[in-house]
């Protein structure tokens, strides 16, 4: 492993850290609070997580069209390399041949900053319509004013879609060599946030913590951090060729959308889990059955972040791989980075299930048994499904998302129709929505192992690869 590898990794994990540890404390104080308090901002957090799907596939798609740009400078100057939907293939690209181009991946980035304006912009629209019928949609406490629970929406909204945004210009970031430096920029706004949320906790004016003051100090926290990566991203690339918007050209976003379509699509998987999980047992059992099932919803996110690290930096790495030939680092990048993630999320998931009823005392006050009674189950996928990550990074930075997509998209809607179907037909309760989240064995076990070393050509190689 290369120092810079190292470092890369280092940084990641304590973005990684630094996110779970945020949502920890907050989380804590407002389940301190009041229960209600902590159940309506998790399921509002999770809900929300729908505008994950208006980026588009933001940062996968520059990040694979900025790795190829590295290939194109070095061999073809002028030569940009853009997706041609048209064409069936898996990846079809064109040549796209333009002496008014001298900086192509200035050209990607003006093209992904376009885009992500264009994505912004429906999140936002999403994001007021969805807190206007939030109250209808959700069963919400007496407790709650209907204008407050719209405000927090529409805040939580904004500061998701300014994350986002923000992506376009951390995939410059990652394709610069800047992986650690990105990384530093997410630890600090993690750590700004939590103690801001922690400051209107305990200002004269606040009274006591409460999910308002959380979706407001987050909010905060994100428009920081969206200057800061702008600045940085544009200096980078006037170090090159000062960038001009004259360089918005429609093949280029197209190619841009087109793939990351194909990606979000397979993100919408990802609603079809946790979220949809939360709208069902708000539904069939109420409030204080999310507020018991939140918990291991986070420890689930938290535990995944021990891999989201090693695949976040993965992904930049294999695309630059793979798109200059280097087939066997590419399998190198998925064998070793898949055992670890394995290794770690197991090892991680035995520590939690044996110091549940500790932890949970420690963290929200009692040792929780409704939650602990679900906690192997979701362990399970956890593991399993984390697993994954390293692989996912591979497809997409390959430029294998159809399938990818594919996958996903039938394993969530079993996840669904499973989840229903235990509960309204088999009366198992609270059990019956985590054990319909158990076709991720299928996908994440079995199938995207075979995929994934079938599709980079490593079937026979795995002796080579581990050395």
């Amino acid at each position: 492993m290369t120092a810079d590898l190292r470092r890369d990794l280092f940084w990641s994990y304590t973005a990684s850290a630094a996110k779970v540890g945020s949502w920890v404390i907050v989380s804590a104080m407002l389940y301190r609070t009041s229960p209600v308090e902590f159940a309506m901002f998790a399921m509002l957090r999770a809900t929300i997580g729908i505008l994950n799907y208006t980026s588009l596939g933001l940062v996968p798609a520059m990040v694979r069209m900025m790795a190829q740009m590295g290939s194109a400078d070095a061999n073809r100057p002028n030569v940009l390399q853009v997706i041609d939907p048209a064409t069936p293939a898996e990846l079809p690209t064109l040549s796209y041949h333009s002496p008014e181009f001298p900086n192509p991946r200035g050209v990607v980035y003006i093209n992904g900053v376009v885009a992500g304006l264009l994505t912004a912009t429906a999140g936002i629209i999403i994001s007021v319509v969805y807190g206007i019928f939030y109250n209808r949609i959700h069963k919400i406490p007496l407790r709650f004013d209907p204008d407050e629970i719209t405000a927090m929406v529409i805040g939580m909204g904004l500061a998701t879609v300014i994350r986002l945004f923000s992506e376009a210009f951390g995939a410059v970031l990652q394709t610069r060599g800047q992986i650690a430096g990105d990384y530093k920029v997410l630890t600090a706004t993690e750590i700004i946030w939590m103690l801001a949320a922690v400051v209107a906790t305990v200002s004269p004016w606040a009274g006591q913590f409460n999910a308002p003051a959380a979706v407001g100090t987050y909010l905060a926290a994100s428009v920081g951090m969206l200057f800061v990566r702008y600045k940085w991203a544009d200096d980078l690339l006037k170090t090159d060729t000062p960038t001009s918007w004259r360089w918005v050209n429609w093949p280029i976003l197209r190619s841009i959308l087109f793939y990351g379509a194909i990606i979000t699509l397979g993100q919408l998987a990802d609603y079809l889990y946790a979220p949809t999980d939360f709208i069902l047992i708000n539904h069939f059992f109420g409030p204080l059955e999310v507020a018991n099932y939140a918990p291991a919803v986070q420890i689930d996110a938290g535990l995944l972040l021990l891999v989201t690290g090693l695949s976040t930096v993965i992904l930049p790495r294999a695309a630059l791989a793979h798109a200059g030939g280097d087939s066997h680092i590419v399998r190198r990048y998925y064998l070793k980075g898949t055992l670890v993630s394995a290794g770690l999320l197991l090892l991680a998931g035995l520590a939690v299930w044996a110091c549940a009823p500790l932890l949970f005392r420690i963290w929200l006050g009692r040792d929780m048994p409704e939650t602990r009674a679900i906690l192997p189950l979701i362990l399970i996928h956890t593991i399993v499904g984390g697993s994954s990550a390293v692989g996912r990074a591979i497809l997409l930075g390959t430029g294998r998302a159809k399938a990818f997509t594919a996958s996903v998209l039938i394993a969530g809607v079993g996840n669904v129709v499973l989840s229903y179907a235990f509960v309204k037909l088999g009366g198992m309760g609270l059990n019956g929505i985590v054990l319909g989240t158990i076709v991720v064995v299928g996908r994440c076990g079995i199938w995207m192992p075979w995929y994934v070393w079938r599709v980079t050509g490593g079937a026979g190689m795995i002796g080579d690869e581990m050395r």
